[in-house]
């Protein structure tokens, strides 16, 4: 049985900031200017460090992935790291509202950011996919 090879996902080399128009990082950018919002209006501060933890976490697995020049293997575990890291940033909302570090609504519309940064990624790693041969033109080749 022959191995299969792994396919390979390009270097980006159109930009020297890849990432500054990929989708999933310009979404994560919105989020991230959303959680200055959320900082600078809070009475007294609080530390949000269990939600920026991840949301940095998130920012260097998307520049690597905007960035290309990687196995579609290594491309899969920065795109499980990247969910990951927002399934994180998504389970510390309940801790901070709780701590009164945002409120409710605050917690929702960054749940809301990060379903689409999820979304996001998710398209881009269907999309790197190779195609499958249909089932009609495997079995004429047989």
């Amino acid at each position: 049985m022959r191995k299969q090879a792994n396919p390979y996902i390009p270097l980006n080399e159109s930009d020297l900031h890849p990432h500054r128009s990929d989708p999933a990082y310009l979404a994560l950018d919105e989020l991230n200017g959303f959680v200055r919002e959320v900082l600078t209006a809070q009475r007294r501060p609080h530390d949000l460090g269990e939600l920026q933890g991840p949301l940095a976490e998130l920012a260097e697995e998307l520049v690597e992935l905007a960035s290309g020049g990687m196995t579609l293997r290594a491309y899969r575990r920065r795109c499980d790291a990247a969910l990951r890291a927002c399934r994180e940033a998504k389970s510390s909302l309940p801790q901070l509202v709780k701590a009164q570090a945002m409120s409710a609504a605050q917690s929702l519309e960054i749940a809301r950011q990060l379903d689409e940064i999820i979304a996001r990624v998710t398209k881009q790693w269907i999309a790197v996919q190779p195609e499958e041969p249909d089932d009609e033109a495997a079995s004429q080749n047989h």
